[in-house]
């Protein structure tokens, strides 16, 4: 867990433990996972060097997060040097995918702003959002 969350004491910690297993994602895990989840939903395989596509970053980077999901037991790699997501991780992304599109469509929708300039902005304000309020997103 991130030095953040060792300030919370007492029910604060059961609170965040018990609404966010996954413990709190920075804005470059959020994205990388909402990038997989999104590339899932349109193919049968994700490859590292489809991520890389979708994300603009070089393998070296992708492959650097990706050892860190699969540490965190958010990914697998397959044989086939296919990535899928473990039941774990499916939950995460899916949970983390729904609460960024309401945010987003929350931003471009309710305040007209930049579809690109919402997404980045979704992704930082989830990574900052307080485990009781994303749960009411989702």
């Amino acid at each position: 867990a991130y030095a953040r969350s060792a300030s919370l004491v007492g029910s604060e910690m059961c609170i965040r433990d018990s609404a966010n297993i996954e413990g709190r994602m920075s804005a470059s895990e959020i994205k990388y996972l909402i990038a997989i989840f999104n590339l899932t939903l349109s193919r049968q395989s994700v490859k590292p060097v489809d991520i890389a596509a979708a994300l603009e970053y070089s393998r070296a980077s992708v492959s650097r997060m990706l050892d860190q999901f699969e540490i965190k037991g958010i990914v697998l790699r397959n044989k086939d040097k296919t990535i899928s997501f473990t039941g774990k991780g499916e939950e995460t992304a899916s949970r983390y995918y729904r609460a960024y599109l309401k945010v987003k469509d929350f931003l471009t929708g309710r305040f007209c702003c930049n579809e690109n300039i919402a997404s980045k902005d979704a992704v930082r304000i989830l990574s900052n959002l307080s485990p009781a309020n994303f749960d009411k997103l989702v």
